[in-house]
């Protein structure tokens, strides 16, 4: 069996213990690592135990004494996450010297809590159950009914009933066989509900209890009769899933997908809809030209960059706009084509700043993220009016230079770059045209002088391109905020979780503000659906 091997198991029975305690411990994968490091150290120290100097008897000596301390496995944040002050307690405790306390060999109070949220969530798969039930009941008996004495232009509308709408009554026949109970209609209601109310009650976070209270003194001060409207809370709560339902259906199969899309996610650990551990949630977004659409929230196992990655790529799948993407957001500046040289600049400042020491942290930190000025992105200072004309001929030169076919991932400048006389032009190499392959930008401009490409069409058309590259983290940052607003909010079915944040999210995008004549705008070029 090998260290690794060795390690997994060790710490999966480790973890069972701290899951007794109720304490949320760290990824699994980061455990074994602290616990490898302990064995490695314990090996070093076994390899040279006949050495007698002082510093080793030193080192045996505090490896020895920290044995009898917690192996610490707790997630970093646990203190927050814990809800129960005897189970936080019990963690400070546990860090002290000597491991004062211990677990019982029953928590009857964690035994109870479990126990009641097992309850609920057995009893929100029945409600969720009853609902599908109840349905598929109205559907089939939504039926058509003529009016005879009314107006011939209603001969055929369709109306939906109310949930009391049907109710047994006993058959007057003495014969046996027509004593069965039958469903016989009470009273025709009329749909008062369209996808337009149901997507503003969602967006004003309006439960389908309170909706039934809003919508009855809405109708009686109209002057009409509350009780030929179908308004109860069932029937409120079935339209609004089969709403949510059909209008993310039409948000992603009617979605106009342009080129050069932008993909923007920002994790985010938040509650759990059903229980109160906190799980990781991860808002996508997609941004381009006049564009920008949430994919989805999903609730990842674990907040790691792979985690976190595979969720990415599996909604820009199931959207079906993998030729589209071309840009990550894990960087920020307020305009793409003035970041290379922002950051030029910046760095040159740096490294020209008087007092020494706080010009090398600066200007070290700094060069980890000069991502504006790889061998990539450094080509989008062409379309910067603030570089020289010369400076961009000398980048045009240089992007006629051999490059290695897979330049590293992290740009790798000397810092003598920066402090030269040489401008952006010593960046580029001829994997600078990659930007303009994947952006699909015409470069029959750099043909002409640069003075000159103001008032060239092919320049200006590639201008607009970039200038539309979206790449402030804003749009993560909102998607954060949607999920924060509407977590454990109306619903708590993980499927209808998604379906309603489109929803909120396609209602702000047609009604931005709430003035009337904003919403009367926009709901003159909206069409409103029953």
């Amino acid at each position: 069996m090998t260290v690794r091997e060795a390690s997994k198991l060790t710490i999966n029975v480790i973890m069972e213990f701290w899951k007794k305690a109720s304490i949320p411990t760290r990824a699994e994968q980061h455990c074994i690592q602290k616990l490898e490091s302990v064995f490695y150290e314990w090996k070093g120290l076994q390899k040279h135990k006949s050495r007698s100097g002082e510093a080793h008897k030193k080192q045996e000596h505090e490896f020895v004494s920290h044995l009898e301390d917690l192996f610490d496995i707790a997630h970093q944040d646990a203190l927050t996450i814990i809800s129960n002050p005897e189970d936080r307690a019990f963690l400070l405790r546990q860090r002290e010297k000597g491991r004062p306390g211990s677990i019982g060999v029953r928590d009857k109070v964690t035994e109870r809590k479990a126990r009641a949220a097992g309850e609920r969530k057995q009893a929100e798969a029945r409600r969720r159950q009853k609902s599908v039930d109840e349905m598929n009941i109205s559907a089939c008996l939504t039926t058509l009914e003529s009016s005879s004495g009314e107006d011939s232009d209603h001969d055929q509308e369709q109306i939906a009933m109310c949930d009391d709408e049907y109710k047994p009554v006993a058959s007057s026949s003495t014969d046996p066989a027509d004593c069965i109970t039958k469903p016989v209609p009470k009273k025709a209601k009329t749909d008062v509900l369209t996808t337009g109310l149901m997507a503003a009650l969602d967006r004003t976070q309006t439960s389908s209890r309170n909706a039934v209270y809003v919508l009855c003194e809405t109708a009686s001060s109209l002057g009409h009769n509350v009780d030929s409207l179908n308004i109860s809370r069932n029937s409120i709560h079935r339209a609004r899933c089969k709403a949510r339902t059909i209008a993310a259906s039409h948000l992603k199969s009617e979605f106009l997908s342009v080129n050069h899309l932008t993909v923007h996610w920002d994790g985010k650990l938040l509650e759990d809809l059903t229980t109160r551990e906190h799980v990781d949630r991860l808002p996508i977004l997609i941004s381009g030209v006049g564009c920008e659409q949430l994919l989805a929230v999903p609730k990842l196992s674990s907040g790691t960059g792979e985690s976190q990655a595979t969720a990415v790529v599996n909604e820009i799948k199931q959207w079906g706009i993998e030729k589209q993407v071309v840009a990550l957001v894990w960087i920020t500046a307020p305009l793409a084509i003035n970041a290379p040289l922002n950051d030029f600049l910046l760095m040159r400042q740096l490294l020209e700043y008087p007092d020494v020491n706080i010009s090398s942290v600066t200007s070290k930190k700094l060069g980890l993220h000069l991502w504006y000025i790889s061998e990539e992105l450094v080509a989008l200072a062409l379309f910067d009016s603030r570089v020289p004309a010369e400076t961009k001929k000398l980048m045009l030169e240089a992007m006629e230079n051999a490059a290695p076919e897979h330049p590293p991932k992290r740009p790798r400048v000397e810092t003598s770059a920066f402090t030269n006389s040489k401008g952006l032009e010593q960046f580029c190499t001829a994997n600078s045209m990659t930007m303009f392959r994947l952006l699909q930008l015409q470069t029959s401009f750099m043909s002409k002088d640069p003075s000159e490409w103001d008032e060239d069409e092919t320049y200006q058309c590639a201008l607009r391109t970039v200038k539309g590259l979206a790449v402030v983290n804003d749009r993560a940052e909102r998607g954060v905020a949607l999920i924060q607003d509407y977590n454990k909010k109306l619903t708590k079915d993980e499927e209808q979780l998604q379906f309603m944040l489109h929803v909120v999210s396609e209602h702000r995008r047609l009604f931005p503000d709430c003035s009337k004549s904003g919403l009367m705008m926009a709901m003159s070029s909206t069409p409103t659906t029953p």
